[in-house]
């Protein structure tokens, strides 16, 4: 074999590895998705016993349910929102007693299909299934959220609980569409 072949060889295996190497990257860091580590699921296996003594918050308008432990409070507004909620049609928060800001939000966004802008702005992000629909869930910082398009409207969550929070969790478990 002579020098040029050699040299060539290198550099395509060279280029190989870095190329092996940015994918796999991308892949753990939730920026590639090739439907194993970034496709999970909410449980739906979870103890029932935890949620047996909650709340049910059902909306017939908007078609779904979801549950809530009874300590907390459900705030509900489909009326006015600051600016940057503009495209929020609805706002559940729910609040623990004594509590100044919320602890948990869920609200839905009309119009709002494109995520993009967000998931270049979180630290990182994975695709998920909330009552089999497709979701995808976004880390900020020390919380998360969750958005789930449905026709012209985004279902969306907040935890404004240090991740992970199994009280968060077993609430999204609990959503379901019921339309």
């Amino acid at each position: 074999m002579d020098k040029k072949g050699l040299v060539k060889d290198i550099i395509i295996v060279v280029l190989a590895l870095a190329v092996v190497s940015l994918v796999y990257t991308g892949w753990s860091k939730g920026y590639l998705n090739f439907g194993s580590k970034n496709e999970s699921s909410v449980s739906t296996q979870q103890d029932q016993n935890e949620i047996a003594g909650w709340k049910t918050y059902t909306n017939e308008k908007y078609g779904f349910e979801f549950k809530y432990p009874k300590d907390l409070n459900l705030v509900i507004d489909e009326a006015s929102f600051k600016p940057e909620y503009t495209s929020t049609i609805a706002m559940f928060r729910l609040i623990r007693p004594g509590s100044i800001e919320d602890n948990y939000k869920m609200f839905i966004n009309e119009g709002l299909t494109d995520i993009g802008d967000l998931i270049s702005k979180s630290q990182r992000f994975e695709r998920i299934k909330v009552d089999s629909k497709d979701a995808t869930r976004l880390y900020f910082g020390s919380y998360s959220s969750i958005f789930i398009p449905v026709q012209n409207l985004t279902f969306g969550f907040i935890n404004n609980i240090k991740e992970p929070d199994p009280v968060f969790e077993s609430i999204l478990t609990s959503f379901k569409f019921i339309k």
